[in-house]
């Protein structure tokens, strides 16, 4: 608010006043500051411009106050959206611990799986080898007997 010379200083509100002009003062001393209403005078300014600033206090408690509470209510609910992603991360650490042991698991059983044809196959191929060399000797004993048989009943004839 702004006030110049010749207007009533007199407050009308937190950021006003009267603005009148204000009479010229005859005789000597500080030139007037009110108006020519007779209720705007010292005594009176002075307790309006109390009454005012006491309003804009209470108007500035009040509207810090009302800002303390929505600070507040922004501040719970950051505190439940952080609490809701600790419980997410929470659970996605559980499924990837989980997924990671399953993981172990599928490992340890393909690399029992992966022993156990390994046995599988050498038992296999002992056996086979066994089984090949039992009908390599009979064949062997066969062609043995076929030979003496063949042998024995013919004479050889000379040439």
């Amino acid at each position: 608010m702004k006030i110049t010379a010749g207007e009533c200083r007199f407050p009308m509100g937190p950021d006003s006043v009267c603005g009148a002009p204000v009479p010229p003062r005859t005789g000597p001393g500080r030139p007037a500051a009110y108006c020519a209403d007779p209720t705007h005078n010292p005594v009176r300014a002075h307790r309006a411009a109390r009454r005012f600033a006491a309003a804009a206090e209470q108007t500035d408690a009040e509207h810090l106050a009302a800002e303390l509470e929505r600070a507040r209510a922004l501040i719970a609910a950051a505190e439940r959206g952080r609490h809701g992603a600790e419980r997410e991360a929470h659970a996605a650490r559980r499924e990837r611990d989980a997924a990671l042991a399953l993981r172990d698991l599928a490992r340890k059983e393909v690399t029992e799986v992966r022993g156990e044809a390994a046995e599988t196959v050498s038992r296999m191929r002992t056996e086979f080898d066994r089984d090949v060399a039992a009908v390599a000797a009979v064949a062997d004993a066969e062609i043995a007997r076929a030979e003496t048989a063949h042998t024995v009943g013919h004479p050889r004839r000379t040439a």
